[in-house]
């Protein structure tokens, strides 16, 4: 009996030793759970804050041929533009001068100014010894008007040219000529009457740097320089 009193104790206390041990490892693997559980919901928040941030202040545009843009706001890409827009028109400002008359030299030629009233020049265009000299090669128009004044006593006509000046060649070209009769016969009837008379050129021509342009007249002295009558000028084109 006493054998068996013993072997019921010794039975009980590996039950008891089981149920321990089994309420340890449940207890464990509660914990493990929790921690596992606890752990993805602080990936999942972090994650939805980096979303959030990306969407509301991250940079609109990324990487691009492994270089990165910085990023912009519309108002400041708009002021940008129209900055970089103000600049290429003054860059890109279209060359041209238009010359009036000065006075005569004392050789009786015909003197132009590029500035004072209506002249002016831009562009590169300039009028340097009394001819527009080409700031680059290419297409421009050029334009020429003189008004004579001629006291037809006598039989007379009056001539305007444009001459090119250039490296290219030795000698000037007439890129225009233009010339008229301006006494008729029934004007030196009456005597000594004063008859005006404009001419006017306007062509347009392929011109290279560095060419030179000037204007002729006959007679010259017979030229009217007042405002608006007589003019010289060229332009890009």
């Amino acid at each position: 009996m006493a054998v068996s009193e013993n072997t019921a104790e010794v039975v009980g206390l590996e039950e008891r030793s089981v149920f321990v041990a089994g309420q340890k490892s449940s207890s464990g693997l509660r914990l493990q759970l929790s921690a596992a559980v606890l752990l993805v919901a602080l990936l999942g928040i972090g994650c939805t804050g980096l979303l959030v941030w990306y969407c509301t202040r991250g940079p609109d545009v990324t990487t691009q041929l492994g270089r990165t843009e910085v990023p912009t706001n519309k108002v400041t890409a708009e002021r940008t533009y129209s900055s970089s827009t103000m600049a290429s028109v003054i860059i890109r400002e279209k060359a041209a001068v238009h010359l009036e008359v000065e006075g005569f030299s004392k050789d009786d030629e015909l003197m132009w100014r590029d500035s004072g009233g209506d002249a002016f020049a831009q562009g590169g265009l300039r009028l340097v010894n009394n001819a527009i000299v080409i700031p680059e090669s290419g297409l421009y128009f050029l334009y020429s008007q003189a008004v004579f004044g001629v006291t037809c006593s006598y039989d007379a006509y009056v001539s305007q040219k444009i001459l090119r000046y250039s490296d290219s060649f030795d000698a000037p070209r007439t890129l225009m000529f233009s010339s008229k009769s301006v006494c008729q016969d029934t004007n030196r009837q009456n005597g000594e009457v004063k008859v005006f008379e404009p001419i006017y050129l306007g062509g347009v021509f392929q011109l290279k740097e560095g060419d030179r342009l000037e204007t002729t007249f006959y007679w010259t002295l017979d030229v009217q320089t007042d405002s608006g009558k007589t003019f010289f000028g060229a332009f890009a084109v």
